[in-house]
């Protein structure tokens, strides 16, 4: 059963880089359509279907889309850490520490190989940090729920 997890957690942690991967190799406007779809459904619910007609709530709702995607980023590499730290754990048990490395290496290579290479898009030091903070709080979120398996386990 441990096998199964372990093959398990590997499995994904490969998977949602391939996945990061893909989304980073479009261009920005394909890649931020979700979040502005999204977004806009969400404010237009709100807002009671009212449009947005004044300068003013078009730069508001340009700052939510943006903060949006900056949390997505987050969201993605807390996943990836989980799931990495998980897979290093079951594997390597003293070594699960490089899983903090894999995963900020990930956020370099996507950052400066993936995007640097798609029209459209550019890469920053600004989103490897964003994304090194959803890493970080992955890596911790695991180191807790490992602790409290062992705890509750015996």
């Amino acid at each position: 059963m441990k096998k199964l997890f372990c093959v398990i957690c590997w499995f994904l942690s490969v998977g949602t880089i391939l996945y990061i991967f893909s989304l980073s190799n479009k261009n920005s406007s394909q890649s931020g359509g979700i979040v502005l779809e999204v977004v806009e459904n969400t404010i237009g619910k709100i807002n009671e279907g009212k449009t947005l007609n004044n300068l003013y709530d078009k730069y508001s709702f340009q700052n939510v889309i943006h903060f949006c995607r900056k949390t997505l980023h987050v969201l993605e590499y807390l996943w990836l850490s989980f799931v990495t730290y998980l897979a290093f754990y079951n594997t390597f048990k003293s070594r699960y520490y490089l899983s903090l490395f894999v995963v900020v290496s990930v956020a370099v290579v996507d950052e400066f190989l993936v995007q640097a290479n798609t029209i459209g898009r550019y890469p920053t030091i600004k989103d490897v940090c964003i994304d090194s903070i959803g890493t970080v709080l992955g890596f911790l979120f695991s180191k807790l729920i490992v602790i409290l398996y062992r705890k509750i386990k015996g």
